[in-house]
């Protein structure tokens, strides 16, 4: 959708916005690193650093040889989201709040298996706020921020199912795959599946634990 939106306004061939497309993709990762780093940790020197090591990781160098924007665009949004939720739970605030679903909203736009994963996580960490909220006999300001951005992220959900046909649910996409994947066949297999990805996939590139630890 964000490659077809720039090659509308463009107005340029479809080949010509998708090779284009990094220098707007490329940098806006960097910018959301930062901003995650340098406003969590409260420094900006931190922040540049952490933007800079971006610039040449092996999810912009490999990333862009594999053409893998949506993981791009989706990444970016992470780190905005996680920025904002974070910000929120610490100190709770409308803006912040609506900053935190706005984002999270579109993360379930651009690449719906990235938004299913962070809400597993703060499923996951609502349950510990949870408990914390019970032996405080209180709801806690964090338990309040995941219930209101989980629940709204639920809605929205099933509400793109609704308003877009061809659209499925991404949280029964997500089960669909958990179901299919894991399975005792594949455990069996475990080994020749790993094999096969960690040598195959971008040629051995994208998902090899050495080649990752080469790119730091």
């Amino acid at each position: 959708l964000f490659m077809y939106n720039i090659w509308k306004i463009s107005g340029s061939p479809i080949l010509e916005a998708v090779k284009f497309t990094p220098l707007i993709l490329g940098p806006l990762l960097m910018v959301s690193v930062y901003f995650f780093a340098s406003k969590l940790k409260s420094n900006y020197y931190g922040g540049g650093l952490a933007a800079l090591f971006t610039s040449f990781s092996y999810t912009l160098t490999v990333g862009i040889i594999c053409a893998f924007f949506a993981n791009w665009l989706a990444l970016s949004l992470v780190y905005i989201f996680s920025t904002f939720l974070v910000m929120s739970m610490n100190k709770p605030s409308i803006k912040m709040v609506l900053a935190t679903l706005v984002t999270s909203a579109a993360l379930l736009f651009t690449h719906a298996f990235t938004w299913a994963m962070f809400m597993g996580i703060a499923a996951v960490t609502l349950l510990f706020t949870a408990f914390k909220s019970l032996k405080r006999k209180t709801p806690t300001k964090e338990f309040k921020v995941l219930s209101a951005t989980l629940t709204f992220n639920v809605i929205i959900d099933l509400l793109k199912r609704q308003l877009i046909p061809t659209a499925s649910s991404s949280i029964g996409q997500t089960l669909s795959l958990a179901r299919n994947t894991l399975s005792v066949q594949n455990l069996l297999n475990f080994w020749s599946q790993a094999y096969r990805d960690l040598t195959g996939a971008m040629l051995g590139f994208f998902i090899n634990p050495p080649m990752l630890i080469l790119s730091f």
